[in-house]
């Protein structure tokens, strides 16, 4: 096969070989199923999702850095109201999935850690910090659950 000459060939080239294929269907399984923290695409992802929820008038102005944060935390203190909440195994399949993390502002996420959701709930949408539209999930809501992560996972 001969390497294509102008610019246009090759780029013509590029985008109908198999580079860019995959299993669409795999991928949206694994985003429902699978953890996705710790990922290279889960920034992207949830990323997309704020543009998606943001609308196509919102222009959204992220913070210049920014991170993903589990409103379960990966770690929650002995006898907080996530380990009342949340059984081991609970904590362990929704913890690193897509319903459970937002981004925020990097600044921010330090502030957080192990808090329980009320006071992280509080604290986050204080002092208007940079707020992303898929973030707004968390306000919106008085309790942070396995049924309400299920619930709103079916969602995207």
């Amino acid at each position: 096969m001969a390497f294509p000459n102008s610019k246009e060939q090759q780029i013509q080239a590029l985008l109908t070989s198999e580079v860019f294929d995959f299993n669409r269907q795999e991928f949206l399984h694994q985003l429902d199923t699978a953890p996705v923290y710790g990922r290279r695409f889960a920034r992207y992802i949830l990323f997309k999702l704020d543009m998606i929820y943001g609308g196509k008038n919102n222009r959204l102005q992220p913070p210049k850095e920014i991170s993903v944060e589990h409103i379960l935390p990966q770690n929650p203190s002995e006898g907080s109201q996530w380990c009342s909440d949340f059984s081991n195994e609970q904590r362990e399949e929704w913890t690193d999935r897509l319903g459970n993390l937002v981004l925020i502002s990097r600044r921010k996420n330090t502030a957080q850690g192990r808090l329980d959701y009320a006071l992280k709930k509080s604290r986050y949408f204080s002092k208007n910090i940079e707020t992303f539209p898929n973030s707004l999930r968390v306000l919106q809501n008085d309790e942070w659950t396995p049924r309400f992560l299920a619930r709103i996972t079916a969602q995207f």
